[in-house]
């Protein structure tokens, strides 16, 4: 069965322990990440801050301060050359 790429957590972002969403390539909510999936993240994900443009959105829904999207919170997680499987086990993450 294919996967839905808007269910793949793309990104990990970790502002502080009320604030842990995880997204979509298009910067969805895909709601909270779980300890497994944000241990993953810390272990194999990039890390970056979200004080771009293309965050404008995310940072406006979630009310974040310019402080708060400068630090390096975020960690991109697939990296274009997953099997099939190994996306998988990111969304049952």
């Amino acid at each position: 069965m294919p996967i839905n790429e808007l269910e793949i957590p793309t990104y990990v972002v970790l502002i502080d322990e009320q604030q842990e969403y995880k997204l979509n390539s298009d910067r969805q909510i895909l709601g909270r990440p779980s300890q497994e999936l944000i241990a993953f993240a810390r272990a194999n994900g990039i890390n970056m801050s979200i004080d771009a443009r293309a965050w404008d959105q995310f940072a406006r829904d979630t009310a974040l301060s310019p402080i708060e999207r400068e630090r390096h919170c975020c960690y991109i997680l697939p990296r274009g050359n997953e099997t099939e499987a190994e996306l998988q086990h990111l969304i049952d993450l």
